[in-house]
C-alpha cells in the first residue's frame, strides 16, 4: 500500500486487508464488492462518506459508536466537525479520493462528557458507477 498505512491499529489493518482482497485486480473495489455482512466486526465504527464540490465531504452514514459519543453526523458535512479533527479528516478523505488509495488521519476528540480521546481513522476509497469515488472510513480509539 503506502507508507501512510504502515502503523495501523490491528482493527484497521484487518479492514485494510479486507479492502485489498475486495479490489481483486482492480485499482479500487466497488461499494458492492464489500459485503455488509463481512463488515460486521467494524459496523459501529464505519462511516460512508461522499465527496462534494469545493473540498467538503458529506456523511451518508456516520459510525454509530462515534455518533453516540460525539453526535451523529449522518446527513451533515465535515464542516460540522471541530476544527482540528475536521481538518485531519478532510485531508485524509481528499488524499484517498485524489490518490485512489487508502489514507490515514489521527486526531483528538472531546466526547459528550468532556473527556478527550485520540483516534486513528482509515479512509478507504470505493469506486462508484459514475467513475467517481466515495469513502468507506473507520475510526478507532488509540487509547
Amino acid at each position: 500500500m503506502s507508507d501512510e498505512t504502515g502503523a495501523l491499529r490491528p482493527e484497521l489493518a484487518a479492514l485494510l486487508a479486507l479492502w485489498t482482497r475486495a479490489r481483486g485486480g482492480n485499482a479500487l473495489p466497488t461499494r458492492g464488492a464489500i459485503d455488509p455482512f463481512i463488515l460486521r466486526p467494524w459496523l459501529g465504527h464505519v462511516s460512508l462518506i461522499e465527496p462534494l464540490a469545493g473540498g467538503a465531504f458529506h456523511y451518508r452514514l456516520h459510525a454509530s459508536e462515534e455518533a453516540w459519543r460525539f453526535g451523529d453526523l449522518t446527513g451533515k458535512t465535515t464542516a460540522a466537525l471541530p476544527p482540528a479533527a475536521g481538518e485531519a479528516r478532510r485531508s485524509a478523505y481528499a488524499r484517498a479520493c485524489a490518490g485512489r488509495r487508502p489514507a490515514v488521519a489521527s486526531f483528538q476528540r472531546i466526547d459528550t462528557l468532556g473527556g478527550s480521546r485520540a483516534f486513528q481513522e482509515l479512509a478507504l476509497p470505493l469506486a462508484t458507477a459514475a467513475d467517481g469515488v466515495m469513502i468507506l472510513a473507520a475510526a478507532w480509539p488509540t487509547g
